[in-house]
């Protein structure tokens, strides 16, 4: 009897785990964003070089991360982080990595400048078929 008592706690102790796990997992909102949905996003169009076509990746509200990819017409990784550079003139971006094709950028997020919250944006371009992916991490939603 106690052997039975004790397997029916176990099994509700672990129903209320996984439940718990499975009710977490689903309380982020991970979706693919649209390109309408970049006119939201002011910021983002110094990073936008050339954009002819765009591909969602992924957009998750409560970790913030918002990516996609886009074909530039812009050849050359040297021209395009070039013509970014000169996009971003005055701004508060900075860059913070460069590696061969990818650079990352970073700046203090303006909506909470009081927390010091970085935003980080990285641009990665595959030269074989002009396209970029752009990840952004930090900052604010406005989804």
């Amino acid at each position: 009897m106690k052997a039975k008592y004790l397997a029916i706690i176990a099994g509700i102790v672990f129903a209320c785990i996984v439940g718990g796990v499975v009710a977490f997992m689903y309380q982020s909102e991970d979706r693919v964003p649209v390109e309408a949905e970049l006119a939201k996003y002011p910021e983002f169009s110094p990073f936008l070089i050339g954009k002819t076509s765009f591909r969602g990746i992924r957009f998750n509200v409560d970790t913030n991360l918002y990516s996609f990819a886009f074909t530039t017409a812009v050849d050359s990784p040297d021209i395009f982080f070039a013509e970014v550079a000169k996009a971003l003139n005055g701004s508060n971006w900075k860059v913070a990595a460069s590696e061969g094709t990818t650079r990352v950028y970073v700046r203090q997020s303006p909506q909470s400048l009081s927390q010091g919250e970085i935003e980080r944006v990285t641009l990665m371009f595959n030269p074989a078929n002009r396209e970029v992916t752009f990840v952004r991490e930090g900052g604010s939603s406005k989804s």
